[in-house]
């Protein structure tokens, strides 16, 4: 999901990555059970930043508490997330604090971001600190 907006009847549509559609109304995404209620509170949470116009939903950090993602017993390097996600499958990237993609720099803080879940994972002790669905590239 990209961009979320309001149609000529006040109707919420959602543009989609479906490889039948585009476009989708949020009802029949939810009738479809295509979104369940957690999702639906995770796009709520998503809308409380957003402007009054139609837009590129914003990229915001859910705080996370007390998970850990693990390695493989003789690699530290070879990080296993929570979602299955590994370096060799999706992988993972240099993150910000809010989960926004970045390069590596003097203001990098040793967080990296798994590219299947978007758990932000702090490389210092394999701690999450927070998910990010809709992260920031550094193109923005």
């Amino acid at each position: 999901m990209d961009v979320i907006l309001l149609d000529e009847n006040a109707e919420i549509v959602i543009d989609t990555s479906f490889a039948d559609t585009s476009e989708k109304f949020l009802r029949s995404c939810i009738s479809d059970l295509e979104i369940d209620f957690f999702g639906l509170l995770d796009l709520l949470e998503l809308l409380k930043g957003m402007e009054e116009k139609n837009g590129i939903l914003p990229s915001i950090l859910k705080p996370v508490t007390g998970e850990y993602i693990t390695h493989e017993e003789q690699d530290r390097d070879a990080w296993v997330c929570v979602c299955g996600n590994m370096p060799c499958h999706g992988g993972f990237y240099s993150c910000d604090e809010d989960g926004d993609l970045i390069e590596p720099g003097d203001e990098w803080e040793y967080l990296y971001r798994c590219e299947t879940c978007g758990r932000v994972i702090d490389d210092r002790d394999l701690k999450v600190i927070g998910i990010n669905l809709n992260p920031n590239s550094e193109e923005v």
